[in-house]
């Protein structure tokens, strides 16, 4: 059990759940993003509890698939993604859900790293500041 920190890049997202202008590049709007959305994203983070021999910074690119649930997403929305990680000498693939409310402000994830030694499961509660 550790902590950590993530930080996320987003180049380019594709909304199908607004009308205008549904291709966004670096800022997205939270109503395009959890209306209905995917995402391409490039993550650096630091996840604490690496093996002695390993980094504890992990870099990753993914995309990731949002889906309106309650009130076009604003009340709540849900994503479901991959993405592939690199960690010192170490790299792999690695699943991702999550659950998000007040307009995506707050949310849980779920990451799932199978190959990532001592980081295989990563739960963490993401706040966005758009």
């Amino acid at each position: 059990m550790g902590g950590g920190v993530r930080w996320q890049v987003t180049p380019l997202v594709y909304s199908f759940g607004v009308a205008a202008h549904p291709f966004r590049a670096f800022v997205v709007d939270p109503v395009a993003r959890h209306a209905g959305a995917i995402e391409l994203y490039g993550s650096p983070e630091w996840a604490c509890c690496a093996s002695t021999d390993a980094t504890s910074w992990i870099a990753r690119v993914g995309t990731r698939l949002y889906l309106p649930i309650i009130g076009r997403g604003e009340s709540l929305s849900a994503s479901i993604g991959g993405s592939y990680f690199r960690a010192g000498d170490e790299d792999g693939v690695a699943g991702e859900l999550g659950a998000y409310v007040l307009y995506g402000v707050f949310g849980l994830t779920l990451t799932i790293e199978p190959t990532l030694r001592r980081r295989e499961v990563i739960g963490a509660l993401a706040i966005r500041y758009f």
